[in-house]
């Protein structure tokens, strides 16, 4: 595999898999049948200071109370959304070291991340995105329309672009619990959906031209309304 056809300077987005027929993918389901426990662990936590470890435990109790805390549906104007980031309350993030596994990963409250000035992705351009959206049905339930699809295409540019891509079952899997994890962001039947966007980049430091050491792979989600408005 040549690595220097990748392009420079940019992300990444394939084209899109010609030939497949669209399909949904019930996601959860209706209320009156019990929802689909999320269960969280931060990355990496011990190799984290002790001080730092701790923070972070408490704030990964809080998160699993959040999930069932939370309201129906967001305080939002459901009305008039466009399509612009919305913060939601959680994202998905996991990393991927020399050997090219990525490690479990598990849900984060959503903000900055932090990012090495070597990373290959700022200086290389080496990253790629996806994007996908989740409906709600008319009975609560909420649609994905077809993640695996999305994981195959990522899969397709990871390899374009040098880089490890997560398996099929893992983006999938990463993907559903992003969007559980802010489903009072999914927007009421009709109103619009919530945007799924998949992230793979370079976050390892890297001066000359080569693959990362080190991949990130994050997913963050934001309400959008339709986009083709009706008259």
């Amino acid at each position: 595999m040549d690595c220097g056809t990748a392009s420079h300077g940019a992300l990444l987005a394939a084209a899109p898999l010609a030939g497949r027929r669209p399909r949904l993918l019930p996601l959860s389901p209706p209320p009156s049948t019990p929802s689909i426990q999320i269960r969280n662990r931060l990355y990496s936590m011990s190799l984290l200071p002790l001080r730092k470890a701790r923070c972070m435990g408490r704030r990964e109790a809080s998160l699993a109370s959040n999930y069932t805390q939370t309201s129906e549906f967001a305080d939002l104007d459901w009305e008039n959304l466009g399509f612009g980031l919305v913060q939601t309350d959680y994202m998905y993030t996991t990393k991927c070291g020399p050997d090219g596994n990525f490690d479990k990963g598990g849900m984060v409250p959503f903000g900055p991340i932090e990012m090495n000035p070597a990373s290959g992705v700022l200086n290389y351009g080496q990253g790629l995105f996806e994007g996908l959206k989740a409906y709600r049905k008319t009975d609560g339930s909420i649609l994905l329309f077809r993640p695996m699809e999305n994981a195959m295409r990522m899969q397709t540019g990871a390899e374009r672009m040098c880089m490890p891509a997560p398996p099929v079952e893992q983006f999938v899997d990463a993907v559903k619990q992003t969007v559980l994890a802010n489903k009072r962001w999914v927007p009421p039947t009709g109103k619009g959906s919530l945007y799924i966007r998949p992230l793979l980049v370079g976050s390892g430091a890297v001066l000359g031209l080569a693959p990362a050491p080190e991949y990130t792979f994050l997913i963050f989600a934001s309400p959008v309304g339709n986009y083709f408005k009706k008259d």
